[in-house]
């Protein structure tokens, strides 16, 4: 049929499971999903755009700052 085969997402992880395959954060619902197959491709400013008015909707503060599970801060950019 002529439905779309692509959606706009974020590669997360890898699964943790025996299937393989990968976490994404889909840009059009901000939900995790997972998928065997991915396609990389460069970001474009449309992505950029979105993920933006996904940290605003968040209340995301501004800059990147990156998280170990156990809330050790890896990265801070403030």
């Amino acid at each position: 049929n002529n439905k779309p085969r692509v959606l706009d997402c974020l590669f997360l992880r890898p699964t943790e499971n025996h299937q393989g395959g990968h976490e994404l954060s889909n840009l059009a619902t901000n939900k995790v999903i997972t998928r065997k197959r991915v396609t990389r491709v460069p970001i474009t400013p449309v992505v950029i755009k979105i993920v933006h008015i996904i940290a605003e909707k968040e209340n995301m503060s501004q800059g990147l700052k990156i998280e170990n599970r156990t809330n050790t801060v890896l990265f801070d950019a403030a």
